[in-house]
């Protein structure tokens, strides 16, 4: 019909994956200072982002809002373990003893950053497309990013899903120009 705008609810099960794994790096392997983290003193960190992006296309031209995040994940794990406590032993010139300095070890630390966004359903818009028939499409973009630093064996995985869903497309008339309170 003339003058009838089209109006898209997209609804999706989102699916989203994130592992984030750390380790230790084994008394002796950072830097040669025996800090044990394997990686000279700094934290080891570990990050996974997974994200599921939504448009819709009638006839080519997307539709408005534009581009969606369906669902979004960025977790980040990061541990300093066996702190600095190479750098805190010494040697007693009295007794020749190894001794600890216990004021001077920082201890270990562990920290996971989860950020997570999820939208089960939205509402797409096409102003008055015109009569005739029309050519809708619903794409979905997976978006992966992963990236470690410090000790070679920490690992970050990630991936990014979408499950059953569902398209209603309906013929409406909008209010076009008008100034609308909430």
């Amino acid at each position: 019909s003339s003058q009838k705008d089209l109006f898209i609810d997209v609804s999706l099960e989102v699916g989203l994956y994130t592992n984030t794994f750390v380790a230790d790096g084994g008394g002796g392997g950072g830097g040669g200072n025996g800090n044990g983290n394997g990686n000279g003193g700094g934290n080891s960190s570990s990050t996974a982002s997974a994200a599921v992006k939504v448009k819709v296309l009638v006839d080519g031209v997307e539709a408005m809002p534009g581009e969606v995040v369906f669902g979004s994940r960025t977790q980040t794990l990061e541990a300093n373990f066996q702190g600095f406590i190479a750098d805190c032993l010494f040697i007693n010139p009295e007794t020749g003893e190894i001794e600890l300095d216990e004021d001077c070890v920082e201890p270990e630390t562990l920290r996971l950053i989860l950020d997570t966004m999820h939208a089960a359903a939205f509402n797409f818009l096409v102003v008055d497309p015109g009569v005739g028939t029309h050519n809708i499409q619903v794409l979905c973009q997976s978006v992966i990013t992963t990236a470690v630093e410090g000790n070679d064996d920490n690992t970050a995985e990630a991936s990014a899903l979408v499950g059953k869903g569902s398209v209603t497309v309906e013929k409406v008339r909008l209010a076009q120009g008008e100034d609308i309170e909430l």
